[in-house]
């Protein structure tokens, strides 16, 4: 496996950690929200926190994609020395 391939696995590897956090940050911050009252502003601020929490868990499927195709090239490309 070239140099190359490594940085990028390594890079994938990060940016799969990033949007984990981001997830369980949001996830966090609705449970918080969901303690807090069912006014309209809570309401509101659970709206958009969903939102986010699906764009990012729509991201972190991706980088998951992403982070296990780079695996598979790893193993194969040990497989294949």
């Amino acid at each position: 496996m070239s140099e190359d391939t490594v940085g990028l696995c390594a890079r994938m590897l990060r940016e799969w950690q990033f949007r984990r956090e981001l997830v369980n940050s949001y996830s966090r911050s609705l449970l918080l929200l969901a303690l807090d009252g069912d006014g309209a502003r809570q309401r509101e601020a659970r709206r958009e926190l969903n939102e986010k929490l699906d764009a990012a868990l729509l991201a972190l499927r991706h980088a998951s994609d992403q982070l296990e195709a780079c695996e598979r090239d790893r193993v194969l490309a040990r497989s294949a020395r």
